[in-house]
């Protein structure tokens, strides 16, 4: 299994001095004997090169450590050009290199290349091992616990006699939809995974602006399956209360529970210092877009409904998506013609130093400036992505702004909970879902050229797409579980039940024993992996034994 552990190859180097994703590199300047570096990380989109150090030939051969998260183009000048340039009248080399963790790298500035002096590691080894495992487990343990419900239930129905108590199985079947929970389960547990670090593989993380990795997809995710609970509570609130300021009401209710925990979690670490506390978070967004979203669906959702139609769930939503669609356009319109001092009209980029520092405060443009106008610049997250990349100041990305153009994920969740709804049988369901996921993906593929797929700014072409992949993924879910019931949906299931639970608690015990430990560097991505999927495990483990006990958290 040496290949497991990253740094068993043998190398005359020594490797335990470096760290994930890090490697050796040394430089050779040939007939020069000094020479200025420049670097830039591909991960810097637009950004010029800056300023590494001053080279001297005599000190070329001392090993440096440099990152492997994204490859770096390197430019080699005889000139101090600044702390920033694009290019240089005195630049003599400049290569792309694409370096690897725990390998060793010599760049030959006067044959402008770079040579391999030791092989990397597959970092990915690991990952793909852990995952197989995994898999292969989860699919013998659930089909294992498929067959024996199966016939434990068969056994049931057997014994029962009555017609009535028949009646009473199919009717407890028919009323839950166990996809939803699996769905969610999904969901919560590949937050945790996220936000234990995901085993330090960047290819998990949160894209730093434009474009999405699979950490991208986790939040909107949770956002449109509370979308798809909605019509379900709603309807069922407006049978049981038959008033719907009574609806609105604890609607209200609990989007001010899940506010104010949202703050509380914010002081973790940090304390309740009222002057710099960040207001907004994950669960406030909850809390907002609950209240706005639930409570246009408790106002407009209809007192008669059509029983008959190839459009039942498009009839009964109707006023709601053209309000919908109004908030959306007056998120499009402030973005592309409200004026922000400094900055373009339309601007959707990271500011900082991209295009040569021109619009050095314009991050996020009309998100980032009226969120620092709303709450002031001390009371948003001080460590966005683009603070280390970009060299840009405080920008949240669960800034009040951003509820806006989020309104509508959580509105595609309703089109699917309704369709869920409105139509009985499983054909029915499946076929819009999956028509909604190829429509919405689409068209995020066609507006992404107008306006890129961004979580940061929640943009159009991030709604649709994140949403579309949801629309699909509960079809798959849906089939798998609720209708042709191969699969009960362990162990998602049991967390998607309690997923408040879930997300706090982890919240909480992000540094606590036993959830989290280290041992020794954890200097390997095997050992972080393990780590961070240790930690998973008990969060299921737990939620597991909150269903066998039937304790269900509900705001």
């Amino acid at each position: 299994m040496s290949w497991l552990l990253e740094r068993s190859h043998r190398t005359p180097y020594d490797l335990g001095l470096l760290g994930v994703d890090q490697a050796f590199l040394a430089y050779d300047l040939g007939n020069r004997s000094t020479a200025f570096l420049y670097t830039l990380s591909e991960d810097c989109k637009r950004c010029p090169y800056q300023f590494e150090r001053k080279l001297d030939q005599n000190e070329g051969a001392n090993f440096t450590k440099i990152s492997t998260k994204h490859a770096w183009k390197f430019l080699f000048t005889e000139d101090d050009g600044g702390m920033f340039i694009q290019n240089s009248s005195s630049q003599f080399c400049e290569l792309d290199a694409q370096l690897g963790q725990f390998g060793v790298y010599k760049i030959n500035a006067e044959s402008c290349d770079v040579e391999t002096l030791s092989q990397p590691v597959n970092i990915y080894t690991p990952l793909m091992f852990v995952t197989s495992v995994l898999l292969l487990g989860g699919i013998f343990i659930g089909f294992c616990a498929t067959i024996y419900n199966h016939c434990k239930n068969r056994r049931r129905e057997l014994e029962l006699r009555t017609d009535e108590m028949k009646h009473q199985i199919a009717e407890a079947k028919r009323k839950r939809v166990s996809s939803l929970d699996t769905f969610r389960g999904i969901s919560i547990l590949l937050m945790i995974f996220v936000n234990d670090g995901a085993g330090g593989y960047q290819i998990l993380e949160h894209v730093t602006w434009d474009g999405f990795q699979l950490a991208d997809f986790v939040f909107p995710w949770f956002l449109w399956i509370m979308g798809v609970c909605i019509p379900i509570s709603v309807k069922s609130q407006i049978k049981r209360t038959g008033s719907r300021l009574k609806v609105i009401t604890s609607i209200f209710k609990r989007s001010c529970i899940l506010f104010g925990l949202g703050v509380m979690l914010n002081t973790l670490g940090v304390g309740p210092k009222l002057e710099t506390l960040r207001v907004f978070g994950v669960l406030q967004r909850f809390g907002v877009l609950y209240f706005l979203t639930a409570g246009i669906c408790a106002i407009c959702w209809p007192t008669n409904q059509k029983t008959d139609g190839k459009f039942l769930d498009l009839a009964a939503l109707t006023p709601q998506w053209l309000i919908h669609l109004a908030l959306h356009l007056v998120h499009l319109c402030l973005i592309f013609l409200l004026n922000v001092p400094g900055c373009p009209n339309g601007y959707l980029g990271p500011g900082g130093i991209t295009d040569d520092g021109l619009y050095q405060n314009c991050t996020g443009g009309v998100s980032g400036y009226l969120d620092k106008m709303i709450l002031g610049e001390v009371h948003l997250y001080q460590n966005p992505t683009t603070k280390f990349v970009y060299k840009t100041g405080p920008f949240d990305p669960e800034g009040p702004y951003g509820c806006l153009p989020s309104i509508l994920t959580v509105f595609l969740g309703v089109q699917a909970g309704t369709t869920l709804l409105m139509y009985k049988k499983s054909v029915q369901r499946i076929l819009r879902w999956v028509a909604w996921g190829g429509i919405s993906l689409a068209l995020a593929y066609l507006i992404s050229f107008v306006i890129p797929i961004n979580k940061n700014l929640w943009s159009t072409s991030f709604s649709l797409a994140t949403s579309g992949a949801a629309f699909l993924i509960l079809s798959v879910c849906y089939l798998l579980v609720d209708k042709f019931r191969l699969w009960n949906g362990a162990p998602f299931l049991y967390p998607g039940m309690n997923a408040t639970i879930m997300y706090i608690g982890h919240m909480v015990a992000y540094q606590l024993w036993p959830w989290h430990w280290s041992l020794g560097p954890m200097g390997t991505h095997l050992v972080l992996l393990i780590e961070a999927l240790w930690g998973v495990g008990l969060w299921t483990l737990i939620a597991f034994i909150l269903y066998r006990k039937k304790w269900f958290l509900s705001i």
